[in-house]
């Protein structure tokens, strides 16, 4: 696909050679990055460059910092160059600093509150013709707007969207049945007398030397003979993640992150400012009949299930439309045969998932994990978390009808009895 001779074919799904070197790097493996050059020569550059500035290693990884890529897309081999190489300093210039971050919110803020209520100030003024009351007011409010949204928003960025990539990231290691790479460290002037073997329960030997890890513990780090360079002294201590439970227990671990995944995106939907707008508003449009916690409760489980399923698509590969299709079948019979009321509410509850704090927690998650599963496409989770809230609330219509009924029955019989 990356070949030469390829090339045409591949730059039909890129806009052009660069976008095609950067997809290599950040998803493909170390043959991929070699059969885009034409020799050996053009792709040692390419690797050596990382090296070089910022400015390569934007143009080759993007976003993902040096060390990520080492870590987690890097071979062996390419690992082997970048072993006396510090990256905290390296990645200290990509790390982007707080004011940074505020001033670039700001812009946005900017761009966003001032034309749309020079907009709001022309119409009112200019074809409505009305005066503007409490002007103080409204310049504060204004102001209040654009400070809310500058500090939301660097603090999405900041916070809940690296928190989600975080997790994300982290969360196949519940299910995972192999070791994963995490860093790697050369032992100089490594004396083979500190080599001390064990016994297993099996009767077979292993050998083993005692490192000062963190906080001055000692900890046994088992010894590989092939990784020890006898010639130069050296050992190549290569640190791994385990997995969280062992292979015969992947299953469970698959069921932990779908758990995980149900109370993220119930717990999520529940600090919605906009869902909670959204029951106060059925509350009092119901005149209590409706409280607003069960319309946010009904509301988050929905979204939870939707979430559940989208991770469900995300480990096993599965096509969306298998997913999002069936929801939708059952929307049709379920709205019909729902009040004109409940009907209202509950296609304007899926809504809900695309507030400030379930999109960048959730979309995070999804391509966090995507990416390490290397699944291209980690999307798709939002549809669905839109989706099933409709149905719950739906459902919950259904079910407050029917109780009404049978109190309505209930009573009538009383009133015949007496």
């Amino acid at each position: 696909f990356f070949s030469p001779e390829y090339r045409k074919e591949a730059l039909s799904l890129f806009d052009n050679e660069e976008a095609l070197l950067k997809h290599a790097f950040t998803h493909g493996s170390e043959d991929a990055r070699r059969a885009f050059f034409a020799n050996g020569e053009e792709y040692n550059q390419a690797v050596g460059s990382l090296l070089s500035g910022s400015e390569a290693r934007q143009a080759l990884l993007g976003n993902m910092s040096l060390a990520r890529w080492i870590i987690q897309k890097a071979s062996p081999a390419e690992r082997s160059l970048f072993n006396d190489i510090n990256f905290h300093e390296i990645d200290k210039g990509n790390t982007v600093s707080i004011p940074v971050v505020l001033f670039q919110e700001f812009k946005g803020g900017l761009r966003a509150v001032i034309p749309l209520s020079l907009l709001l100030l022309i119409v009112l003024l200019g074809f409505l013709r009305e005066k503007l009351r409490y002007k103080d007011e409204v310049a504060l409010g204004i102001i209040f707007t654009l400070t809310g949204m500058t500090l939301l928003t660097a603090g999405i960025r900041l916070g809940l969207a690296t928190l989600g990539g975080e997790v994300g990231a982290q969360l196949p290691r519940a299910f995972a049945h192999e070791e994963k790479f995490v860093d790697r460290i050369m032992l100089s002037n490594f004396d083979r007398d500190l080599v001390y073997d064990v016994i297993t329960e099996d009767g077979s030997r292993r050998s083993y030397f005692n490192m000062i890890r963190s906080h001055n513990r000692i900890e046994p780090v088992e010894f590989i003979p092939e990784r020890f360079d006898e010639t130069t002294g050296n050992y190549d201590h290569i640190i791994t993640q385990t997995p969280l439970f062992q292979s015969k227990l992947s299953s469970l671990g698959i069921i932990l992150v779908l758990v995980f995944a149900f109370g993220m995106g119930y717990g999520a939907t529940m600090a919605e400012p906009a869902l909670n707008a959204l029951g106060m508003t059925v509350e009092g449009i119901t005149i209590g009949n409706i409280k607003r916690a069960q319309i946010v409760q009904v509301v988050s489980v929905g979204v939870g299930i939707g979430i559940l399923l989208g991770l469900t698509r995300i480990l096993f590969d599965i096509p969306l439309v298998w997913l999002i299709v069936p929801p939708y079948l059952l929307l049709l019979p379920l709205t019909i045969f729902s009040e004109e009321e409940f009907t209202a509410i509950a296609w304007d509850s899926g809504g809900v998932t695309t507030g400030p704090v379930t999109v960048p927690l959730v979309l995070a998650m999804g391509l966090s994990i995507g990416g390490e599963l290397n699944i291209v496409d980690g999307f798709g989770v939002l549809a669905l978390a839109s989706a099933f809230p409709i149905i719950t609330v739906l459902v919950f219509g259904l079910y407050a009808k029917l109780k009404q009924k049978r109190s309505i029955s209930g009573n009538g019989k009383e009133d015949s009895d007496e």
